[in-house]
């Protein structure tokens, strides 16, 4: 797994759609454009304005309400047998996700009451998994996307320390599969792009 020291200071293309991954020696004219699509990353910096770690925050928007997650294309859960069966995809255990603290777990559980939840679906922890059918990232919609709940103070204490301000989860490659994602970690921007079966032109 590859840490926010190594992304760090410099400009990505997290190209899903082709799986690629690419380190750019120049910046791309692609984060030069205005577009919707471009959004603004956060990051934690000291009182004189210098960042200090390289933890990205990025909004994503869930049943109507923007949520603060860290950007993690690392998010990885390990499912129980129940969990496949009852998924019945076909796919491995070891398996891409995204997570949520347990208060909004809860929440969409009783906002959402014909949602899908899988309970003691992680092998690792017994944690339930909750389907999201939508949600908005950089103005594109996405789903479903499955959700690990994790304790509260895993994020709002623990990771929150490494960001600029409180997160709910992580965003991961089981929503971010359907991108071209370009991370320009100096400008703090990136950009999504939602090309289907090919590279976009340079």
């Amino acid at each position: 797994m590859l840490g926010q020291h190594w992304f760090a200071d410099r400009i990505w293309t997290f190209d899903y759609l082709n799986e690629k991954l690419i380190l750019w020696n120049k910046t791309p004219s692609i984060i030069e454009k205005e577009s919707k699509h471009r959004v603004k990353l956060a990051f934690k910096s000291n009182i004189f304005g210098k960042r200090t770690l390289s933890f990205p925050r990025i909004k994503i928007e869930v049943d109507g309400e923007e949520i603060d997650v860290l950007f993690d294309t690392g998010a990885t859960t390990f499912l129980t047998k129940k969990a496949l069966e009852e998924l019945n995809d076909k796919r491995a255990a070891t398996r891409a996700t995204s997570f949520i603290t347990n208060v909004m777990f809860e929440k969409w559980r009783k906002n959402n009451p014909k949602w899908r939840i899988i309970e003691k679906a992680e092998s690792t922890t017994g944690e339930a998994m909750i389907e999201v059918p939508k949600l908005k990232i950089a103005e594109y919609e996405v789903g479903p996307v499955w959700f690990t709940r994790r304790a509260n103070t895993n994020f709002h204490e623990y990771m929150s320390k490494f960001m600029d301000k409180k997160i709910e989860g992580a965003i991961g490659g089981n929503a971010l599969h359907h991108f071209i994602i370009t991370v320009d970690y100096p400008k703090a921007l990136a950009v999504f792009e939602k090309v289907k079966n090919k590279r976009r032109k340079k």
